[in-house]
């Protein structure tokens, strides 16, 4: 599976599966009106709903805030109301040509007011940025301000983190986390920083070579400042490569991605985990990812098992 997002990307070609179906044709006669078989009566076709119609449905659905009020988790992974917003999302977005998105989010009125009544239920969240390099590189990606003023970056995948990794890996929602991470244990997986250019380099080789891809230029690599962390097997293949930026306050997860190997995700578990430490040991606790829509349903179970929340975060520089 190679998925390619604007600031993470988990790459594992071995689980990737196309969802989908097969449904019975519709009788295309009775659907026009036409005597139905056995000399039944003839079935009419639905009438189409007029515009108005469909407007005054979807400001019904925009008002009817109360039952997502009482029931938050299903705005989040694994939540009904998440996972319907995010197959129109993606919908959407794989429209071609920005008139066909339009004209898809117009025809469907009340998609579109589910979509917008989930980005305003959503928490909100308030992060700071410092002047350091790493923290410029942070607002850089992050901020969004009109006429000077911050607004809030709506949906964002954000992981708050404890005091310690035993903390973080404690509790039964951790149960799937902590069985990928004995695994890779098991198989020998060992997951390192990578502090020289030249190693940067050669294991960015590798996973060109493995993906059979062309990483140059990528955007998830851009920046000076992030750090580098990588996953080998017990034979010293490169099995995941990662990049974490951190601030004084907040971290951003910027890459991460794994190769062609029955280990690849217990390595992205392991890899993942290695990096939170490291992010946790920089006295942060708040760690980045991006919106999660437009990501398929299998990396919306694996933020679901590392624990990520969606909020609306709003960034601000440090005072």
């Amino acid at each position: 599976m190679k998925i390619a997002m604007p600031l993470t990307e988990a790459v594992d070609r071995t689980t990737h599966t196309t969802h989908g179906g097969t449904s019975a044709a519709p009788d295309t006669a009775a659907a026009a009106g036409a005597p139905a078989r056995d000399g039944a009566a003839p079935v009419q076709a639905a009438p189409r709903r007029g515009a108005v119609a469909v407007w005054r449905e979807a400001l019904s659905t925009l008002r009817d805030l109360a039952p997502l009020r009482e029931d938050p988790a299903a705005l989040q992974f694994g939540g009904a109301e998440f996972a319907r917003v995010a197959r129109y999302l993606a919908e959407v977005q794989s429209a071609p040509g920005g008139l066909t998105r339009l004209a898809t989010a117009v025809r469907r009125a009340d998609d579109s007011a589910r979509a917008v009544r989930l980005l305003a239920l959503l928490p909100r969240e308030r992060v700071a940025v410092s002047s350091s390099p790493a923290g410029e590189e942070v607002w850089g990606f992050l901020s969004r301000t009109v006429a000077g003023v911050a607004l809030p970056r709506p949906a964002q995948a954000v992981l708050t983190l404890p005091d310690t990794l035993q903390e973080h890996l404690r509790g039964r929602s951790r149960q799937a986390l902590r069985t990928g991470l004995n695994h890779a244990k098991k198989a020998g997986l060992r997951c390192t920083e990578l502090l020289t250019a030249q190693e940067r380099s050669s294991a960015l080789q590798e996973l060109t070579v493995a993906l059979d891809g062309d990483f140059t230029g990528h955007e998830s690599l851009q920046g000076q400042h992030p750090r580098w962390f990588e996953a080998r097997s017990a034979d010293g293949d490169l099995v995941a490569l990662g990049l974490v930026l951190i601030d004084a306050e907040v971290a951003m997860l910027r890459f991460l991605v794994s190769v062609d190997d029955r280990a690849s995700s217990d390595a992205r578990y392991a890899l993942h985990t290695r990096m939170v430490e490291e992010v946790i040991a920089s006295g942060v606790r708040t760690l980045v990812v991006h919106s999660p829509f437009g990501w398929p349903a299998g990396l919306h179970q694996f933020q679901r098992i590392l624990g990520y929340r969606i909020v609306n975060l709003l960034v601000s520089r440090r005072g």
